[in-house]
């Protein structure tokens, strides 16, 4: 048997609501995420089959975080794989069991990566990080030179990897963060920018018209994040005049600021499905995380008030949403070290494309009326 034949395939993917953690919030109920060998957990995505992509820490003397996938009622690690002296997590999972795990070292060269494909427990090697999947099985990453001193974004597929370019202006500094079903890639580019030796970071996307320059909502940096199939791409963006972020959407050429919910001062767009819901977090003037919402409509849902814990845990953070609402989340016990990964199953039904298609256009028109008052 072969390293990567020799997979620890878990005992217990998740309990509906277990009693020690949760109970019934107003929207969602909890499945807790339990990993293969206990301890603490988190996660990085979920699927549109809600398989969860994420990561553990064995003990909490064990700073070094393993990989794990919780697909079809398993939760897999590949053991072989694993590099004991440092992180590793995985990524991104496809409603077909393909799993990126990705090596989190950062050392002379950079991370290492590979496609896991559960079916075949066959895997394939990519280079740097590869963050994005979608349902053909195509891969979006980012590439690194010896010392870490240029980055490009790449598509992967079939054994053929493509780099994207960069920006005019561009400083060979271009990350990838998604890629939709339909080969579009977004993501960060650094560029060159008078009297800032490492230029500005500016959100992209890389279609059939080759690589676009999003711009800013009116500050310096913005940076793209998430796209859906529709082509509705969401991001963060400096603010003119402040040194606030907000979270933007982005569709036919135009930058909607997105704002902030009460009691934050910045706010940064983290997913999106293909609903239009779209998960933002938040923080105060001071930094501090005052909570992560579904924003749709323009109206803010904080998920902490939607989800009830038991037992001293709290709601710590979102990172992902499907088109069905589930949401990848996490819960935190200040009491101890652990943290807890869970899928949040909404009870009430996702509402259509057609709404949020609509919230576009009142936005255009809220954006027309600014302009016109100015």
């Amino acid at each position: 048997m072969t390293d990567m034949a020799k997979w620890l395939r878990g005992v217990s993917l998740a309990g509906l609501c277990s009693v020690a953690l949760c109970a019934q919030g107003a929207s969602y109920d909890v499945v807790v995420i339990q990993p293969p060998l206990g301890g603490s957990s988190g996660v990085r995505a979920i699927s549109e089959s809600g398989d969860i992509a994420g990561y553990y820490y064995e003990a909490p003397s064990n700073y070094y975080t393993r990989q794990f996938a919780a697909i079809g009622g398993q939760s897999i690690v590949p053991m072989g794989w694993v590099n004991t002296s440092s992180s590793s997590a995985a990524l991104d999972v496809n409603a077909n069991g393909q799993v990126l795990w990705a090596n989190l070292s950062w050392d002379y060269n950079g991370p290492n990566s590979v496609l896991y494909n559960s079916q075949s427990n066959s895997y394939t090697t990519l280079p740097g990080l590869a963050r994005s999947i979608n349902e053909a099985g195509v891969v979006a990453g980012t590439s690194f030179t010896p010392g870490r001193v240029h980055s490009a974004a790449y598509v992967y597929s079939q054994g053929n990897l493509v780099t994207l370019g960069d920006l005019d202006g561009g400083l060979q500094q271009v990350s990838a963060a998604s890629i939709n079903n339909h080969g579009t890639v977004v993501g960060v580019a650094r560029i060159a920018a008078d009297g800032l030796i490492d230029g500005v970071a500016r959100a992209y996307v890389y279609d059939a018209q080759g690589m676009t320059n999003l711009g800013t909502l009116g500050g310096l940096a913005s940076g793209a994040t998430d796209v859906n199939d529709a082509g509705l791409i969401v991001g963060s963006s400096t603010v003119a005049g402040t040194e606030a972020s907000h979270a933007f959407m982005y569709q036919g050429g135009q930058m909607f600021d997105l704002g902030v919910p009460e009691g934050a001062s910045s706010s940064w767009a983290i997913a999106v499905n293909n609903a239009g819901q779209i998960l933002v977090g938040a923080s105060d003037t001071t930094g501090q995380s005052v909570g992560t919402f579904v924003y749709q409509n323009g109206q803010w849902v904080n998920l902490s008030n939607e989800v009830t814990l038991l037992d001293g845990w709290r709601f710590s953070q979102a990172v992902d949403i499907n088109d069905k609402g589930q949401i990848a989340a996490e819960a935190f016990n200040p009491d101890g070290w652990r943290t807890q990964a869970l899928r949040l199953d909404p009870i009430t039904a996702v509402p259509e494309p057609a709404s949020w298609a609509l919230m576009l256009v009142g936005l255009s028109m809220l954006s027309w009326v600014r302009r016109a008052r100015a």
